[in-house]
């Protein structure tokens, strides 16, 4: 991974590629009421998150991570030049559906096929099934660390309760 001071012209997980356009992200608050230790990552996968008679009308829609396969997804956290790993009360970026992001394959993926997220290596796809798909593999990895394109195509989520 690049510094923030780094502008170096390599891809990155979690980075949207704009090359294609189209691109949808929308911002988003980190659930204030998590353990400060609680992070999100470039690339993960992230659900909504109802926070009960805490909740403010009107404040950005609150996430966090999703951590079981029946857990219905809202967006894929954007790489930010700023920081790596963000927490509790922290505002990010978020893409949605119909979006396309560059992800890191945590196996041999073929192109076109539908991915998931690899939840033991957060930020990360595979092409053995688990949960929902999060979308269509644009490129082929042919090994784990290879980053790939994916269009994101996933089912409109659902808020937990």
């Amino acid at each position: 991974m690049q510094k923030s001071n780094q502008f170096g012209m390599t891809a990155e997980a979690g980075e949207l590629d704009l090359s294609l356009g189209l691109n949808h992200s929308m911002a988003v608050l980190i659930d204030p009421s998590a353990a400060e230790t609680m992070t999100v990552s470039p690339g993960e996968t992230v659900m909504l998150k109802d926070l009960g008679a805490a909740d403010i009308a009107g404040i950005n829609p609150v996430i966090t991570p999703r951590t079981a396969d029946t857990d219905a997804i809202f967006g894929i956290m954007v790489k930010s030049k700023k920081t790596f790993k963000f927490g509790p009360k922290d505002i990010i970026d978020v893409a949605l559906e119909g979006s396309v992001m560059r992800l890191t394959a945590s196996g041999a993926i073929s192109r076109g096929a539908t991915v998931y997220a690899d939840l033991d290596h957060a930020g990360q796809v595979q092409g053995t099934e688990s949960g929902p798909g999060i979308g269509i593999c644009l490129d082929k990895a042919n090994a784990a660390g290879d980053l790939v394109r994916v269009l994101i195509r996933f089912t409109p989520a659902e808020v937990e309760e």
